[in-house]
């Protein structure tokens, strides 16, 4: 959670979209949140993968051990998909959009 908590204050209030303050508040904050997402196993835990991700600085990113872990996940993220079960519309067998 380290990565996660440079990038944002997990006292917040958690919401559906994270960071997004327009979607609807989850009812506990960002810290539990993320317990509650591993304790779950849940796949929405990525949505706080790529926040983190997408709100760090590049000085910041190549300061921190791991990081290249954290951008791999996040980007290659697709290949975890079939492609039926795609949300994004992209198939990861051939590269092409469907």
């Amino acid at each position: 959670m380290g990565i996660i908590s440079d990038q944002m204050d997990l006292d917040h209030m958690a919401f559906v979209i994270p960071g997004d303050c327009t979607s609807e508040p989850l009812g506990r904050s960002i810290a539990e949140e993320l317990e509650h997402l591993k304790h779950n196993r849940s796949e929405k835990l990525v949505r706080y993968f790529h926040s983190a991700w997408g709100l760090a600085s590049d000085v910041y990113a190549y300061s921190v051990p791991g990081w290249g872990v954290l951008c791999d996940l996040c980007s290659e993220e697709y290949v975890l998909y079939e492609v039926e079960g795609n949300e994004y519309g992209w198939d990861a067998h051939n590269g092409q959009a469907f």
